[in-house]
């Protein structure tokens, strides 16, 4: 089996980034396979603490032979992590046709190159699958016949995942052209997941610079273009990374914290989105994302119907002295 190459994106959390390049060091395939590792430079102006965080990433990048080969490519100067990983995998997928990509928070499986790599070789010539994944949702399962180890989905996970250099170069950094084409085909409800998740949200910040996500780009591209994604029902990777992040979510429930064990053999033969199990993303979702009303947000609404009523009692007012 012909083996992709793997890249790992780093910045500055050396713990983080130990774990997974043991993780992956201990698969079978590790010992045969390409790795680069890179590893972005300090930003403007950050502290003592900082600069030796990066030089800690740097140390255990080149500490081991976590790999057949290893390379550590070392920016001077901090580009962002999206910037990163535009220019890497673009570099990679172009010279060896297709890529695993990982970031430094990820626990993996030790089937977790197996399953990637007969993903990528299974489906290569098949158009219709832009990336695979081997990460998953902690999603209720289906029983009986409708469960299946695998499943396609119109969407995109960028935790742990592969593409090919003929997917990935429908790739398109404009989000305001992916905006206007997802509003001017009536698609919001379908991008938002059923309106459980807020994509076009995300789509919005992103075109407006307050967010520099490269993902939510890449979602909007494979969606514009009616590609799949292949995902794994059990998930092989441990997202462990939401330390000190924006998540507003309980992180165990919304991203799970188990790896799954076994070697998945059952491979989707039907190149087609599985509604099902786009039903039960759209629940978890919902049952995760969703507004929570807390002290914070009573205190918040109690406040505001305040004003408005003050507004309105002042408009009355108004209204009886004329």
């Amino acid at each position: 089996m012909e083996l992709a190459p793997i890249v790992v994106f780093a910045y500055n959390r050396p713990h983080y980034l130990l774990e997974t390049l043991q993780s992956l060091q201990a698969n079978e395939e590790a010992k045969a396979s390409k790795l680069f590792i890179y590893c972005d430079g300090p930003k403007a102006n950050c502290t003592e603490a900082t600069l030796e965080q990066i030089e800690q990433v740097h140390l255990i990048a080149g500490r081991e032979k976590w790999c057949g080969e290893v390379n550590v490519v070392i920016s001077p100067a901090n580009k962002g992590l999206a910037t990163s990983i535009i220019e890497g995998v673009t570099e990679i997928v172009n010279k060896y046709g297709k890529v695993i990509v990982l970031e430094d928070d990820l626990v993996l499986s030790e089937y977790f190159l197996k399953y990637m790599n007969e993903a990528l070789n299974k489906y290569e010539q098949c158009d219709k699958v832009a990336s695979v994944t081997g990460y998953n949702f902690p999603i209720k399962l289906p029983n009986g016949p409708d469960f299946k180890e695998t499943f396609f989905l119109k969407t995109i996970c960028t935790l742990g995942w592969g593409v090919w250099k003929r997917s990935w170069q429908i790739y398109n950094s404009d989000a305001v052209f992916l905006l206007n084409e997802i509003k001017s085909k009536k698609l919001n409800y379908e991008f938002n997941f059923g309106n459980t998740y807020p994509y076009i949200s995300m789509l919005k910040k992103a075109m407006i610079g307050k967010v520099s996500s490269w993902g939510i780009r890449w979602y909007a591209s494979v969606f514009l273009n009616d590609k799949l994604t292949l995902f794994p029902s059990y998930s092989l990777i441990n997202h462990i990374g939401n330390e000190g992040t924006n998540v507003k979510v309980d992180s165990i429930n919304m991203f799970g914290n188990s790896v799954y064990d076994k070697r998945i053999m059952d491979f989707e033969e039907r190149i087609v989105e599985n509604i099902n199990y786009r039903n039960l993303f759209s629940a978890h979702f919902y049952k995760n994302s969703r507004r929570r009303l807390n002290l914070k947000n009573i205190k918040y609404y109690y406040l505001r119907g305040l004003v408005f009523l003050r507004i309105y009692k002042n408009f009355i007012r108004t209204v009886g002295e004329r």
